[in-house]
């Protein structure tokens, strides 16, 4: 999707038996298709596809799942006696496949490549390319001769990877160097009821001259589809790897490639997928990811394997931390939501009440449910239902209780941090007393949500088999997680001298 951000393209649409002739403007949730015709455009259902052709490059595209942003436009002009009129339509697809034909909803798809734009800055591999500096000219001078007389029986002629013919291999000055790409190498892989999943370094195009040497490299995942699937869905299964790669790089991200393929295509033909959503500024900033290629594939597949076999049930939970994970955006909504993940987070198990308790609950609801019905009595009655079922702190607690079993961090009263985060959000949910001004203090508010954060993502990720000492040594690394590490005993320390006046 890169190739297209922020550009505009002319290009024709087929409405019914007509053509029609407009512009394209890729621009994320801005994206638009402005169609103009001297006919009247008559779109009977605009979320049907809408095929058009873009003349740069002659490439097809397909508009999926449209709105209207405006429809019969209509401009008009005098011609001496008579009006000639012109009419318009402005619709916003939700999907644009860009390809080599146009993409019918009858299509197989049964392979798909994607990747984000921070996935290779995730998974960066400082061992993808290396140099060999103490050759033997002759040794170098033997390769190149054999690459090309590979080249000939295969071909009929010698070439290297970049076509160029060569009616003969030069000789060797001293001392030369070699520059070897490692190879595509899988990282990891996992299978959900979607497909088979898995993440690969790839080199793409690749350039070299009297100037020098260039060759690139990209990280994305290839799917091999289970069955057919429909694009929407394809860019769903996407966005679920995102949220997962948000969170391992606690960096906003974005969906920079959707590319698809259909079943018995021999043509070399092509798809690509435009996403109409936010994208994100590029950046080259540097950050440390909780997990990398330093770590062994299958641990990182166990991981990712974990995290996606129970995606379902802690669905609702993640996505609502995910929306707010990688914003340096502060405010009490946040608070709120941050406290609330905890309880998406399936737990049926109950707390075990003393005999003194459970004898006063059934007592008490004896003589509620004797009154006559009124608002009052409800929300006693419901108070003492819920009396048993674990809390908003309990529930924290069974998480905190994960990490500390699970590390040997001195994670002193974070207990206390996490109760003073709870109670903070209750105050801007119910009202009620204030444990201290949360607007004079309010870099501690902060502390509360990078708090519940921490515990959220830490805990889950612990589950799924990562190891948190592991990671954090022999230094604390730059990452959300590595900086409230570091950031911890300064906050508890201003936290326990408020909250002790």
């Amino acid at each position: 999707m890169n190739n297209y951000n922020g550009k505009k393209f002319s290009c024709e649409f087929v409405i019914g038996d007509c053509k029609a002739f407009g512009e394209i403007i890729f621009n994320g949730m801005n994206t638009k298709a402005e169609i103009w015709s001297s006919e009247p455009i008559i779109i009977n259902n605009v979320s049907d596809n809408i095929y058009g052709l873009i003349y740069d490059g002659m490439k097809h595209i397909t508009l999926m799942d449209s709105i209207f942003l405006s429809q019969h436009g209509t401009s008009s002009v005098r011609q001496g006696d008579k009006y000639v009129s012109r009419y318009s339509c402005v619709i916003h697809p939700r999907f644009v496949v860009i390809g080599t034909e146009w993409l019918e909803n009858t299509a197989s798809i049964e392979k798909v490549w994607f990747s984000t734009d921070k996935l290779e800055k995730v998974f960066h591999d400082h061992h993808a390319f290396r140099s060999v500096i103490h050759v033997d000219e002759s040794l170098v001078n033997d390769l190149i001769k054999q690459d090309l007389e590979r080249s000939e029986c295969k071909f009929g002629y010698q070439a290297n990877i970049n076509d160029h013919t060569v009616k003969k291999y030069h000789d060797m000055g001293t001392p030369p160097s070699l520059y070897i790409y490692t190879g595509s190498k899988e990282i990891l892989s996992f299978k959900t009821s979607f497909g088979d999943f898995s993440l690969y370094h790839i080199e793409g195009q690749s350039s070299y001259g009297g100037s020098g040497i260039k060759s690139d490299i990209s990280t994305q995942f290839y799917i091999s589809l289970n069955e057919s699937v429909s694009v929407e869905k394809i860019v769903y299964e996407c966005w679920k790897v995102l949220t997962f790669i948000n969170i391992l790089s606690g960096k906003e991200d974005y969906l920079s490639k959707i590319d698809i393929k259909t079943k018995g295509d021999d043509k070399g033909g092509y798809f690509e997928i435009y996403v109409s959503t936010d994208y994100v500024e590029q950046s080259d900033e540097h950050f440390d990811s909780l997990l990398n290629t330093t770590m062994e594939k299958d641990y990182l597949s166990e991981i990712f394997q974990a995290w996606f076999d129970r995606y379902e049930d802690w669905n609702d939970s993640r996505n609502q931390l995910c929306l707010t994970y990688s914003s340096n955006k502060y405010n009490i909504d946040r608070v709120v939501r941050c406290a609330n993940v905890f309880d998406l987070i399936p737990d049926k198990s109950k707390v075990d009440l003393p005999e003194d308790i459970n004898e006063a609950k059934a007592q008490a609801r004896k003589v509620f449910r004797a009154l006559p019905d009124s608002l009052e009595r409800k929300s006693i009655l419901q108070a003492l239902g819920r009396l048993g079922t674990k809390t908003l702190k309990h529930k924290i607690n069974d998480r905190i209780d994960i990490i500390c079993l699970n590390s040997d961090f001195a994670f002193d009263d974070l207990r206390f941090v996490a109760h003073q985060a709870v109670d903070c959000r209750n105050y801007f949910v119910h009202g009620g007393n204030k444990k201290f001004d949360y607007e004079l203090h309010f870099g501690v508010v902060n502390f509360f949500i990078d708090t519940l954060e921490f515990i959220f993502v830490v805990s889950d990720l612990i589950e799924c088999g990562w190891k948190f000492d592991d990671w954090r040594n022999p230094y604390i690394p730059s990452h959300k997680v590595g900086l409230y590490l570091t950031s911890y005993p300064h906050y508890l320390a201003q936290l326990r001298s408020i909250t002790s006046k």
